[in-house]
């Protein structure tokens, strides 16, 4: 077998939810320009906002309240997200 050819169906199932996950997020981000320019400015309150919205957005899609688990989850994410987008506008300036 070659290093990553045989994956658990588990991690296949948690890969492929993550990118839901993630498609969710990224539609947040796209309608909340001014809460990510205020986050990218360092405003209060900025970082709760899209947060927020990125748990009410995944339990929605869900049909189910999320686990304490699963938002932390959606906070990671939605912050990784959210340095990409801050990596990639520092270094194109």
């Amino acid at each position: 077998m070659q290093g990553n050819a045989f994956k658990p169906w588990f991690v296949t199932i948690y890969m492929q939810e993550i990118r839901v996950v993630g498609r969710i997020l990224d539609v947040v981000i796209e309608e909340n320009h001014d809460s990510v320019a205020n986050w990218l400015n360092n405003k209060s309150g900025s970082w709760g906002a899209l947060a927020g919205k990125g748990i009410v957005a995944v339990t929605r899609a869900e049909g189910r309240s999320l686990t304490q688990e699963e938002k932390r989850v959606v906070w990671h994410l939605m912050w990784k997200k959210l340095e990409s987008i801050k990596n990639s506008s520092v270094s194109s300036a």
